[in-house]
């Protein structure tokens, strides 16, 4: 059934119509329970598409449909987040997730979709090498049909169950794509044995771990970045535990927003210059949104690179606000402090002389602060809050740099021993250098 147009576009109107076409005709020729229907599009995740898809399905067509090729959540586009489709990820030679294509609890079975050898279009024996979901939809799709050779009268449902049972699992193996699934990424690759439903004696199957459900909440993660001078230097992530990239910029562009499920996630930038996006030639910063709600402020970096975690959807925040403030001398310019995790990664930085309020997991933390000129904060302090408790300080004539650690508390963990008001008033003095 066409439903796009010679070069490939077409609208969510002209692929529902071609759906709905799908389903009165399989009710008037009684096919009811032995059709197969195969979608090799997507488009931007539209309820109105994923409910044509489920109404087929209520016709006894068994559905099958493209996970997509954006390394993206899958849930994020359509008809893949159709709840009843059966969505099909591509996989390669090697049994590894391939680069392109997309993920996450929406995606049911995967199936190999990279470099497969199929007919071409410039003669009638043309052919070619081809990677996509969309090559990997139609092994699915013809194993169904297998199925439903086997037994015309199977349900929709019952022809999943069938898939699922034979499936082979765990067999994708851990590598920079597919070693980022996880539980929202499901090891299941499809099986066609002889005959159909013969499992191979290597690897044993083992039971699927537990998956999210299609209707599992899933968090509006928004990004915005504000480049400097230069912004196709710059690059800016944010990643899942495992790694799996869910959202991208690349300067000068804004991202859209990116549908997600709870966990941990990671915001990293880079910058092909090693100059970041402050300060030298402009003032950029990063700000995240998780479902409205500001995680990342305004953050900046100098350098090669930033990263930052946060947490999405797990109840209250994790992250503890830890204020860092900054008295500058005469020369503020001359100031500038990054504060690194227990892993080395920079969790927060600021210039000018300027503080900043840090959205912080429970940890143990550097601040480090520099002067340019040599001469510290002469006369000039610094501290380090938590709940208006000081947890490091430090101030006066230090020389190029002055480092303390602190540790922010959280479940089974204290924080740092607050330093005596007395001291942190000493520390603003011009006499008195250190940290504490």
């Amino acid at each position: 059934v066409k439903v796009l147009g010679d070069d490939g576009s077409g609208g969510v109107r002209s692929v529902v119509a071609g759906m709905m076409w799908v389903s009165q005709t399989v009710t008037a020729q009684g096919w009811q329970g032995k059709s197969v229907a195969v979608m090799s599009l997507a488009s931007p995740r539209n309820e109105f598409m994923n409910e044509a898809a489920n109404d087929l399905t209520y016709t006894g067509v068994s559905v099958v449909v493209a996970a997509g090729n954006e390394a993206t959540d899958a849930c994020t586009r359509s008809p893949a987040s159709a709840a009843k489709a059966i969505t099909v990820g591509s996989s390669d030679k090697w049994d590894e997730a391939s680069e392109f294509t997309n993920y996450g609890p929406c995606v049911d079975i995967f199936a190999p979709g990279d470099v497969i050898h199929a007919a071409g279009i410039s003669s009638q024996t043309a052919v070619a090498d081809m990677s996509g979901t969309s090559m990997a939809t139609p092994l699915v799709a013809g194993t169904v049909a297998l199925l439903l050779g086997q037994d015309a009268n199977m349900a929709p449902s019952a022809v999943w169950s069938k898939l699922d049972e034979f499936a082979v699992r765990n067999r994708l193996k851990a590598t920079i794509f597919s070693g980022r699934m996880g539980n929202n990424y499901p090891n299941v690759l499809l099986h066609v044995g002889d005959p159909i439903g013969a499992v191979p004696s290597e690897p044993t199957p083992v039971p699927a771990p537990p998956r999210e459900d299609k209707h599992a909440k899933h968090y509006a993660v928004e990004l915005t970045v504000d480049y400097d001078d230069y912004p196709h230097e710059t690059t800016v992530l944010v990643k899942s535990q495992l790694g799996m990239v869910v959202l991208r910029a690349e300067g000068p562009d804004q991202p859209p927003a990116a549908s997600v499920p709870a966990g941990v996630y990671i915001l990293e930038a880079f910058d092909e210059g090693d100059d970041g996006i402050c300060c030298a030639y402009g003032r950029g910063s990063l700000t995240l949104k998780v479902d409205g709600k500001v995680e990342v402020d305004g953050a900046t970096f100098r350098g090669e690179n930033y990263a930052r975690e946060f947490t999405v959807g797990t109840g209250p925040s994790a992250h503890v606000t830890t204020v860092v403030d900054v008295t500058p001398d005469a020369f503020p310019e001359e100031t500038s402090w990054h504060v690194k995790d227990s892993a080395g990664a920079v969790v927060g930085r600021g210039e000018d002389g300027q503080g900043a309020d840090l959205q912080l997991l429970p940890g143990t933390y550097t601040f480090t602060i520099l002067d340019t000129y040599g001469d510290g904060l002469n006369p000039g302090c610094w501290k380090v809050t938590h709940g208006g408790v000081v947890l490091a300080a430090g101030g006066g004539n230090f020389s190029g740099f002055d480092s303390a650690q602190f540790t922010v508390g959280g479940p089974g963990a204290a924080d740092s021993p607050p330093v005596p008001a007395a001291l942190v008033e000493d520390y603003c003095s011009a006499a008195f250098g250190g940290a504490a």
